[in-house]
């Protein structure tokens, strides 16, 4: 339930991007749950965002907006360079942004709840510092994914299959959201995930301490300093309890941490390079220390069950110590499926917790 910033040029396909996204949720007008799509410009009228007025009421000397059908009333929206809107526009997407909720009539009597889960936004530009009301909007976004245009073999292979005969014009189907509900999600799954990862999900003391040195990092080491709010630090927290959720794991582990780079950087790209040198060291620094502590420990156990072996009644002294042995060989395993990094051609590598990642790191070295 966190807002995307897609940011790149023009036509290296972030609204086609966007619109997948908005795909995949399951549209039931019964229950209310839809998407809304918009592009702004500064002539954008508030009616196209937030619905026109109703006549009916006006005659009553009522200020209301028809919303149904229009972001007041979506459960994902999609909204293409948002930074190019009006400062009124801006000022009034935040309350819908942040606190979830519409000022339904002119005086602001009523506040009403909106269903909004997420909100995409696309631009090619990032807005400046000085423009508070853009600011203001930027800092509502958590994720801001820089896109590029295609390189290398990637550009190769989008050539070759053009060359196919292929339309682009006809869009993107997708096999995953082809069949009855096939790939796609509901408005209520959505929660159940994000409420579910409230109650299961823990943030071990590892990751609590790799987010204090990242704020310190970033507001004393980064030129300009980026000064991370707590409300930001608590919707990233609770980003990564989902991340672990989808997962299928209980607890957030240093793999989950490497989309910090994505959350923290702020009207600068070049901090997340900066950004990820910094996970890349913190997270290795973690793996080192427990390795050099599961050795230590690894090395006292064998020293104890030698000293028994010394014994004149060994199988008296194996059989007492049955259960260190069992924690020694249990940590042993540990080691092999436990989440780790490291470096590979100067790029962070990442060995999850499965038998096909760790085939997978196998094959590349």
């Amino acid at each position: 339930q966190q807002h995307i910033l897609l940011l790149g040029p023009s036509g290296i396909g972030k609204s086609l991007l966007s619109d997948l996204m908005l795909r995949f949720l399951v549209e039931d007008e019964d229950e209310g749950s839809y998407t809304f799509s918009r592009q702004l410009n500064r002539f954008t009228t508030p009616e196209e965002l937030f619905g026109p007025l109703s006549v009916v009421e006006l005659q009553r000397d009522n200020y209301m907006r028809l919303t149904d059908r229009y972001l007041p009333q979506a459960s994902l929206a999609f909204l293409d360079e948002a930074f190019k809107a009006s400062s009124s526009i801006l000022n009034s997407l935040l309350t819908i942004l942040n606190e979830r909720t519409f000022c339904e009539q002119g005086a602001c009597a009523v506040l009403a709840k909106v269903p909004l889960l997420m909100c995409i936004f696309s631009s090619n530009e990032i807005p400046h510092p000085s423009d508070t009301s853009v600011t203001a909007l930027f800092d509502r976004i958590l994720v801001r994914v820089p896109m590029r245009p295609l390189q290398g073999e990637q550009l190769k292979e989008m050539l070759f299959a053009q060359g196919g005969g292929s339309q682009v014009s006809q869009g993107v189907d997708l096999p995953l959201l082809d069949g009855e509900g096939g790939g796609r999600v509901t408005r209520e799954e959505i929660l159940m995930v994000k409420a579910g990862s409230e109650r299961h999900v823990a943030v071990p003391k590892s990751v609590v301490i790799l987010l204090k040195k990242l704020r310190v990092y970033l507001r004393t080491c980064l030129e300009p300093p980026v000064h991370i709010s707590d409300r930001r630090l608590i919707q990233i927290v609770q980003l990564l309890r989902v991340c672990a959720c989808l997962n299928g794991r209980r607890f957030v582990n240093r793999v989950d941490c490497l989309l910090l780079e994505y959350m923290v950087w702020d009207h600068e790209v070049k901090h997340m390079t900066q950004v990820r040198t910094f996970l890349q060291n913190e997270l290795l620094a973690i793996n080192q220390s427990e390795e050099e502590e599961e050795a230590s420990s690894s090395s006292a156990g064998r020293s104890r069950i030698k000293m028994q072996f010394d014994d004149p009644n060994p199988f008296g002294a194996v059989e007492a110590h049955t259960l260190d042995t069992q924690k020694l060989l249990t940590k042993r395993c540990d080691k092999v499926f436990r989440d780790a990094t490291e470096h590979y051609e100067g790029a962070i590598y990442v060995k999850g917790d499965t038998m096909s990642a760790r085939y997978t790191a196998y094959r590349r070295g």
